[in-house]
């Protein structure tokens, strides 16, 4: 057989719902020279079966096993035997536009130089399956960015200054990735040892060796389900904590701001976390801190709010 350009990697664990609709977007694809590589995660949902009855009709797809490690480690493992020297991520509960893969390659054959790319991305509910809002419109100083320079929203460019980009925030979801392989097996790919986030740990890890790219069109469509890692505050703070740790000297001495961006996007979501548990005085400090790190119209309003909830409590 040719040698794919690009390597489709999927984890799963309980997927069987979803898996159909994932496989479908793949298929639908503009491009066929692929291979599809899915690591079941120990699943118990009749998964394994699912998957197996279709290694015999999809001779792209491959299927391999561990027993319960995540998500991060059964990347890993797909990304060892992967035999393309591209990357492609895609959660199975996630899905694509039908151009999504094609473009993006093209833009990595034609620019060696780039490690990394991602798009822009859709949220959608999944208790109403309706569109919650685009990633790129949520982080404000990456929408500031691409308001002073506009682009066609389809063509792929470079990021300026990606590790700082990406450190002050995180506006790359992970099923719109393409990633050299070169470069993951360089960085020792997902740092598994993190309780959530290793996501954007591997971004700032890669960003750091190349160039990275990006693509204003919405190309990726990503299912908010409850229960997920990234709702789990603790683990995410906790992981959030020791990433600042890690590239804050890199960032800071040139652009600072951003570091205090990222800072404040830390104490924004655990505004967000208090206000859920009505602990009204915790989020009045975290809000506070917020527009301190990074003042704004909008977090001036939060935090006079809070102060409110706070004082008639």
């Amino acid at each position: 057989m040719m040698r794919p350009d690009v390597s489709i990697i999927i984890p799963n664990f309980n997927c069987l719902d979803f898996l159909p609709a994932c496989f479908l977007c793949i298929q639908k694809q503009s491009i066929d020279n692929y291979e599809v590589i899915v690591v079941d995660d120990g699943s118990s949902d009749g998964s394994l079966k699912y998957l197996r009855e279709q290694l015999s009709s999809w001779p792209q797809l491959r299927l391999l096993q561990q027993d319960r490690c995540g998500p991060g480690a059964a990347r890993n493992l797909a990304a060892q035997s992967a035999q393309a020297p591209l990357l492609a991520f895609l959660d199975a509960d996630d899905w694509w536009h039908d151009d999504k893969l094609a473009r993006q390659i093209a833009f990595h054959q034609k620019n060696r130089q780039v490690v990394l790319s991602f798009t822009d991305y859709q949220h959608i509910d999944e208790a109403t399956g309706n569109a919650v809002i685009r990633c790129f419109d949520y982080w404000h100083e990456f929408n500031q960015y691409l308001r002073s320079t506009p682009k066609q929203s389809d063509v792929f460019e470079c990021l300026p200054d990606a590790q700082a980009m990406l450190l002050a925030e995180n506006v790359v979801g992970t099923s719109s990735v393409v990633v050299s392989k070169t470069a993951f097996m360089a960085v020792q790919g997902f740092d598994t040892s993190l309780p959530s986030a290793s996501d954007w740990d591997l971004w700032l890890k890669i960003s750091k060796i190349g160039v990275v790219g990006f693509s204003r069109a919405c190309d990726m469509f990503y299912l908010q389900r409850a229960g997920s890692v990234s709702s789990n505050y603790a683990k995410r703070f906790n992981a959030v904590d020791t990433i600042l740790q890690r590239y804050q000297q890199d960032v800071e001495a040139q652009w600072p701001q951003k570091v205090r961006t990222a800072k404040a996007a830390r104490a924004i979501a655990r505004h967000e976390m208090f206000q859920g548990q009505k602990q009204h005085v915790n989020a009045m400090l975290s809000s506070m801190l917020a527009l301190w790190l990074r003042p704004s119209k909008k977090l001036l309003k939060t935090a006079l709010k809070d102060v409110v909830a706070a004082t008639i409590r």
